[in-house]
């Protein structure tokens, strides 16, 4: 407990102080401060040790979970479905218990240690990035990111929106992987030279005059609407002939999605507010620029990318795959 040490160092000198008065009184008046000072140094006492030992005991319920997790992830095979590994050591090994009754504020704390255990575990934080592109020094948890504006970053500028999304299939193109394309997602494909382009103009200028890959009748009739219906955006970069038709790498489950932002925004602007400014410059000349564009029917499941919503994930994996 080293918040409490200044404390119970203040409260000692006092007690030291008040005996040394008490020394100088009569001898009926110096054994009565004695006693109290003595009783005073013993409910001190006894209050540190039965805080420390509470408090010892979260921790210690914390550090004996975090190793059951470590052990239960141990066994998941290297390629396997990491998420159904994570799911089930997690239903094996539930987090030390939120009471019932426990208060918003302690349900996201319950929430984010459990998280940060998890970033802590090698192997778990290995399958959180595989499975779900989750970045240790990068996720906070909140369902808000922080943008990669300016030189000083910090949680309290975390104002973008991101959600977890279903890592659809957007092209038919490796069709082992991806056999259906999803309607309502939409891709753009460009080269380095298209993208400096466009890279400094107004997004809706871009979404107007380049058609998508396909659905470019669905999507006419959605840029319509854009704006009155909830829309996400994602960016990545990397060779064309790695790309398989899902706007995640293969083996997620789940990827992040951005809220799409103010249209009259630049596209440099968008990318550096949804956490990818650094796609826009450099990289290999090679390299092919990708935009996905998803529009979620109505109350498909959208949530904000929060631990709260992951451990709901896993848990319903988990009950899915028994």
């Amino acid at each position: 407990m080293p918040d409490t040490v200044p404390l119970v160092g203040l409260l000692i000198i006092s007690l030291l102080v008040l005996a040394m008065v008490a020394s100088t009184w009569d001898g009926g008046r110096r054994r009565l401060a004695l006693v109290g000072v003595i009783g005073l140094a013993v409910g001190l006492a006894l209050g540190y040790v039965f805080a420390s030992n509470a408090i010892d005991d979260e921790d210690r319920a914390w550090r004996h979970w975090q190793s059951a997790i470590d052990r239960s992830l141990a066994g998941c095979a290297e390629g396997g479905d990491g998420a159904a590994c994570l799911a089930e050591a997690l239903e094996r090994n539930p987090p030390p218990a939120t009471a019932a009754d426990a208060s918003v504020t302690d349900r996201f704390f319950a929430d984010l240690r459990a998280g940060e255990a998890l970033l802590e575990t090698p192997r778990a934080r290995d399958l959180l990035w595989d499975e779900f592109g989750i970045e240790a020094e990068e996720f906070i948890g909140t369902g808000y990111s922080v943008s990669r504006e300016g030189a000083t970053r910090s949680y309290e500028n975390a104002e973008q929106e991101e959600f977890f999304v279903q890592n659809f299939c957007a092209d038919a193109i490796d069709t082992s992987v991806c056999p259906t394309e999803t309607a309502n997602v939409w891709t753009w494909r460009l080269a380095p030279e298209q993208l400096a382009t466009w890279l400094d103009r107004p997004a809706s200028e871009f979404l107007s005059a380049v058609a998508p890959g396909d659905h470019t009748e669905e999507w006419t009739a959605a840029r319509r609407t854009l704006g009155e219906r909830a829309t996400f955006i994602r960016f990545a970069r990397f060779p064309a002939q790695f790309y398989a038709g899902t706007v995640g790498r293969p083996g997620n489950d789940m990827v992040f999605f951005a809220a799409l932002p103010d249209t009259s925004l630049t596209l440099r602007e968008i990318m550096a507010r949804t956490g990818s400014s650094s796609l826009a410059e450099g990289g290999d000349p090679g390299e092919t620029f990708f935009v996905w564009i998803y529009i979620p029917e109505p109350g498909a499941p959208t949530p904000m990318a929060t631990w709260a919503a992951l451990f709901d994930y896993l848990d319903r994996r988990a009950a899915n795959d028994n």
